[in-house]
Parts: C-alpha cells; structure tokens; sequence
C-alpha cells in the first residue's frame, strides 16, 4: 500500500512539474513568445539548410530524395508560423525616445511631456513582464538542476535564463534613458520658459500698448475731424496711421521672429515639393496619354498583357483615353492559373508605359505567338518514339513546332519543352487539344513512362 501511495506522489508531482514546464512557454508574456519565435524559427533555418546540403548530394537514391523532399517542405511550412524579424531590440524600439524642439503650443499644453509619461507607464508594465519572465526561468532551472544537473532539460533552461539575463542590462538601460530623456525635457521647458516665452510675453505686452496707443491717435484724429470743416482731410490722416501702425506691426514681428520665418519659408517650400510629387502620377498618366495618341503602340482592339511585380494580367483593350487604358480581361491559362478568375474590368494609368513593360500580342504578324507545353518523363523512356509522335501529330495539325529535351531541377528525370506557333486568340484552345492528344499518344507505348507530379 505504501509503495502505490509513493508512485501516486511521484506521478502527481511529474505531472505538476511538466504543467508549469509547459505553463511558462504559454504564458501572455512577450519576452517568452518572443523569445521562442526567435529559438524555433532559427532552429528550423538550421534544419532547412541542413537538409539541402543533403539533397546537394550526388550520391542520394531516388527514395532517400524524395524523403528528404518532403522532410524539406514540412520545415518550409512550419517556418509560416513564425516572424523573421521578431527580436528583443524590435519590442524596444517603440521606447526609444528621441526629444523635439520646444514649440509653444507644446509649453503651453505639454505635449512631449505627455508623450514620454505614457512611454514610462507603458514601459513599467513591460519591464514588470521582463522581470517575471526571467523569475519563472530561474525557477524552472532550480527545478531542473534538482532532478538532474547534467540533463539536457537542464542546459537548455541554463541556456535561457542567461540569455535573459544578459539583456537584463540593456532593460534597465532603456529605462534610464527614458528618464533622462524626462529630465532633459523638464529642464527645456524651463529653459523655453526663460529665454523664449518670456519674450513672446513682452512681445505680446509691447504690441498691445502700441495697439492701444494706435486706438488712441485714432479717437483723437476722429474727434478732431469731426470738429473740423475739413472732415476729409482728416479722414486721410486716420488711413496714414493705419498703414503706419501694420507696418509697424510687420517689420517688428519680422525682426522679432526673423528665425521662424526663414523656418516658415522652408516649410512652404517643402510643402509645395509636396504638392509636385502628389501631382507627379497625374502629370505623367498626361504626358503618357499624348505619347499613346501620336505613336500607336496602344490601340481599341489591342490585346495586351500588363505585369504588376510577379503577378500579370492580359485583356482586350476597350477604350484609351489621356489618363488611363481600359481592359477587358480575356481567358487565359494564366490568368486562371493565378487568380482563379477573369472578366474583369482593368484600369490601368498611362504613367505605366515609363515605369514598366508592357506586352502587345496584335502587333505580331496575323496574331501569331510562341507558346510551350511540357511534359516530364522517367529517364528509361524512349525519347525517340515521343520525339517521333510529338512531329507527327503537330505536322498533322499544320503547325509550325520544335521540342527540345532537359533535366529537370532535381536530375531525376528528363523534361520534353514543345514549342509551338499559335494565334494568340487560340493559344488556350490549342494548349488543351495538343495536350489530350499527346498524352492519348504517349499512353499508346509501354515505353514511354510518364513522371508522375506530386
């Protein structure tokens, strides 16, 4: 009875143990999903590039290819779920502050200072996170070194509690440059506060008395003028004051904030560079839209293929005006290939014809374009025979051809390539008939053998 009351405790306190082993991994924490991203993505980096260098072996069988084929692909997909660049330096990034030059609408209701506040408050709570990620680390190590010091359970948890503990540094380091940063910004203010807001103060003071003196001259000349036979005159007086005070008003505050103003300036400078590269797109589609009208590259009936980074789109052009080209997208191996769909309406802008390259099938002679269909083979396979059926169908069919042999990538097997003049308007027609009848052809000898795809 004593001994199952033993094994029952045993059994209780492996399984507690293999809970909070497996707890502090799902823990809400960011240092430990982080962490373990970074581990698992650049341990599957590693078994990736191990497995090609096996795959680059001259000497691999045909079965141990394939298992390492597949071996491969399973670490390509497992690397989809984990982040590339997901490091510690990227979750501290955001708290690296950089202090700006005091405005006065940031003296007044202090911006910046807010700023910094909410990252300290912000930073506290991740610096709290660091701290319990690490503690539950070393607990785990303590543990670990309890049961067995020379387990690799034990190294690897050794391993990752140094390595918190080396960043440890740079932790509290972020968190005294915030602070510095505060105080920096605290002594700025006071700084602003002296030599800056002081000024705008007088400033202030200085045109508010000119303003009420200016009021003043005005009354005096108004009850003067009115006392007076020559009212006009007087009237004029009061328009010099008023062009006398503003431009008082003016060469003071250009004077006072002759600084600011050439700030000013260069910002309306930038602001109308601005304006230019906004417009860029829309002068561009312009000029590209008479280049169209008078070179004929483009016209209503034209089928065109456009390409968009790896992705391409081929339709009829309906209309084309001096913004854009309109599109009708046609059915095409492709295109179906690519995007499961077409008929589409596709707007494309006429600035496309300086940046990219775009294809015109109409301008070819009657239509004409080469296409190629290929067919991958077992090296034991008679290439004379296939060879033989592939001319023999296609003269029968009246078109103009070549088929070239080659490896494929992997040197296991032989692939044909028939290349084939067609009417762009039938390419995909003709693709499928060719096909059915080869295969029906090739499936006629049993020595042609057909590599099968995956």
């Amino acid at each position: 009875m004593k001994i199952v009351v033993m094994l029952m405790l045993l059994l209780i306190l492996g399984h507690s143990s293999s809970v909070e082993s497996k707890n502090v991994w799902d823990m809400h924490n960011i240092w430990i999903k982080t962490y373990i991203n970074n581990k698992n993505y650049n341990t599957i980096i590693n078994n990736i590039t191990i497995t090609q260098r096996k795959l680059e072996r001259k000497n691999n069988s045909l079965e141990t290819i394939e298992k390492l084929q597949k071996k491969l692909g399973l670490y390509q997909s497992k690397l989809n779920y984990y982040q590339k660049d997901s490091n510690f330096d990227l979750i501290l990034k955001p708290f690296k502050y950089s202090i700006k030059e005091i405005t006065l609408y940031d003296y007044l209701f202090k911006e910046s200072l807010g700023e910094i506040e909410k990252l300290l408050r912000r930073y506290s709570k991740l610096q709290k996170d660091f701290d319990l990620a690490k503690s539950k680390l070393n607990d785990l190590y303590h543990q670990a070194k309890k049961r067995d010091k020379k387990s690799k359970a034990t190294q690897t948890y050794q391993e990752d509690m140094e390595y918190f503990a080396q960043y440890s540094e740079t932790i509290e380091k972020v968190h005294h440059d915030l602070l510095d940063s505060k105080e920096k910004l605290m002594n700025q203010y006071q700084e602003y506060q002296k030599e800056v807001f002081t000024q705008h103060i007088r400033t202030l003071t200085l045109l508010g008395v000119a303003y009420l003196l200016y009021r003043f001259l005005r009354l005096i000349i108004e009850y003067l003028g009115k006392r007076s036979k020559n009212y006009e005159d007087y009237k004029s007086y009061s328009k010099v004051l008023s062009s006398i005070f503003v431009s008082f008003v003016l060469i003071f505050l250009a004077i006072r904030y002759i600084d600011d103003l050439a700030y000013i300036f260069t910002f309306l400078g930038v602001i109308a560079a601005a304006l230019t590269l906004a417009a860029r797109e829309i002068i561009m589609s312009l000029a590209g839209g008479v280049y169209l009208f008078f070179s004929h590259m483009i016209r209503v009936g034209d089928r065109i293929m456009v390409q968009f980074g790896n992705r391409h789109t081929i339709g009829d052009v309906v209309d084309v005006t001096m913004f854009q080209i309109k599109l009708h997208e046609v059915e095409d191996y492709n295109n179906l290939k690519d995007v499961k769909n077409v008929g589409r309406t596709v707007y494309v802008p006429n600035s496309y014809l300086f940046t990219h390259v775009f294809y015109n099938y109409s301008l070819k002679k009657q239509g004409m374009i080469k296409d190629l269909i290929e067919f991958e083979f077992k090296p034991q396979s008679n290439f004379e025979t296939i060879e033989k059926i592939t001319d023999a169908l296609l003269n029968e069919m009246g078109i103009e051809h070549s088929i070239s042999f080659t490896l494929n990538a992997l040197k296991t097997g032989i692939i044909a390539k028939i290349s084939y003049r067609t009417n762009y308007k039938e390419a995909t027609k003709n693709r499928g008939n060719i096909s059915i009848k080869l295969l029906k052809e090739f499936g006629n000898y049993e020595d042609i053998v057909l590599k099968e795809g995956k």
